[in-house]
């Protein structure tokens, strides 16, 4: 005679975890082992390393569209990729902002130190935002 295993109750249910701000910024800032995040450092002053990223922009924030020549490699030595979500900007994060938020934030962080850190999520680890939250509805 089998047993049927006992089922979860609502509360044991597994649900998507909500991540906590200290989880999405160790993720931007690449401290846990698994998050694939790449970092590069472009100089503001050398236009081919600023121009070799070509930018799509969607419900996500920035994604690269293209890689041109100039630019430098990440700093862990692997390449930027078509895909690639743009996570922060000199440490200010950008994930999911508007075009218009993420152009104000490049330019002040350009103007101000002359140089651009920037982090990216591997494209084939690419999170949607808001996943896991509850999103309030609107009439």
């Amino acid at each position: 005679e089998q047993k049927e295993a006992p089922k979860p109750s609502k509360a044991s249910s597994s649900k998507t975890k909500k991540k906590t701000s200290s989880e999405k910024s160790s993720k931007a800032s690449g401290e846990s082992n698994s998050a694939p995040v790449k970092q590069i450092t472009l100089d503001g002053a050398r236009p081919e390393e600023v121009n070799a990223i070509k930018w799509k922009f969607g419900s996500v924030g920035a994604m690269i569209r293209r890689v041109g020549a100039g630019l430098p490699n990440a700093q862990d030595g692997s390449e930027l990729r078509s895909g690639d979500k743009l996570l922060t900007i000199n440490g200010s994060e950008v994930n999911c902002m508007s075009r218009l938020q993420i152009e104000a934030t490049w330019m002040t962080a350009q103007s101000v130190r002359g140089r651009l850190e920037l982090t990216f999520e591997s494209a084939e680890e690419k999170e949607k935002c808001g996943e896991g939250e509850a999103l309030p509805l609107t009439a």
